[in-house]
């Protein structure tokens, strides 16, 4: 990536010609995003592949319930569809287990395919 001279920033001002340049609030504004984009790209990137490196680990869970809302049944629906290996539960902490929202849109996804066959 080129990086311009700093004097070549200032609005109003031809560095090359040493004239001033007739200068638009779309000029400046353009200007304005090009030095933000300078100065914290690296650090917005570094942010982006931490983001992700996150999302890669750990599964998001919710529990039994909130598992049911999203898919329309109960507590007890997703127990049976647990039970019966429509859904695969993940351990949360120790013996309180969930459904990872990855399983519960592949579940979703499978219905509506059989839903449709």
């Amino acid at each position: 990536m080129r990086q311009r001279p700093a004097l070549n920033l200032l609005p109003g001002i031809d560095v090359h010609k040493g004239i001033p340049r007739a200068t638009t609030p779309n000029s400046l504004e353009q200007q304005f995003i090009e030095q933000l984009r300078l100065a914290f790209g690296p650090q917005i990137k570094a942010l982006i592949k931490e983001v992700i490196a996150d999302e890669t680990t750990q599964p998001l869970v919710v529990d039994y319930a909130e598992a049911g809302l999203m898919i329309g049944t109960t507590y007890e629906g997703v127990r049976k569809l647990v039970r019966k290996g429509m859904l695969t539960a993940v351990s949360r902490s120790g013996r309180y287990r969930g459904i990872a929202i990855s399983e519960l849109k592949d579940y979703i996804h499978r219905r509506r395919v059989l839903a449709n066959e």
